[in-house]
């Protein structure tokens, strides 16, 4: 639909096979969307590609644009896959958005399987750790969510020698 000109001038994703529409950014928002790639790019290193705010083709319901998403390999692995990558990392930096990046988009990632959601969460000051994907029933979630503050660091599952720190997220 896209491609057809339906969405000109809207920023919009597809959650759930629904297409919902991304609020409008703050200047913190951008900010933390900067500061979460750097880090992370610095954590992950060489052999890594580390995607901001880019389409992450999750299957036909679900082609999301995660603040920040990390995939093996680099960009021009990525040619002619439509999007489509096995996410190592995915992180939301959230002001607006929590109850949905905390919520909706959590389901939808566990649903796809990342095994690491990270939400930079800016009003609380602190990042939530969402790991292990389960499904109940029908629905699917993360089996934890781990709590990290300022002074703290956090270790990617894909990179655990490697360290980030809540201060180098947080705006």
């Amino acid at each position: 639909m896209a491609d057809a000109g339906l969405f000109r001038g809207q920023r919009v994703e597809l959650v759930g096979g629904e297409i919902v529409e991304m609020a409008a950014q703050k200047d913190t928002h951008v900010i933390g969307v900067s500061l979460a790639s750097k880090a992370i790019a610095s954590a992950f290193g060489v052999g890594f590609w580390v995607r901001t705010q880019a389409p992450l083709n999750l299957g036909k319901k679900d082609d999301p644009e995660p603040d920040v998403a990390v995939v093996a390999g680099s960009e021009r692995d990525y040619i002619g896959s439509e999007n489509r990558a096995d996410a190592l990392l995915v992180v939301e930096v959230s002001d607006t958005t929590l109850a949905y990046d905390r919520g909706r988009k959590a389901r939808r990632y566990a649903r796809a399987g990342i095994g690491d959601y990270w939400v930079v969460n800016i009003l609380d000051q602190q990042l939530e750790v969402y790991r292990d994907p389960v499904r109940r029933g029908i629905h699917f979630q993360y089996g934890g969510v781990t709590i990290f503050r300022h002074g703290e660091a956090i270790s990617p599952l894909a990179v655990p020698r490697s360290q980030v720190r809540v201060d180098d997220l947080l705006p």
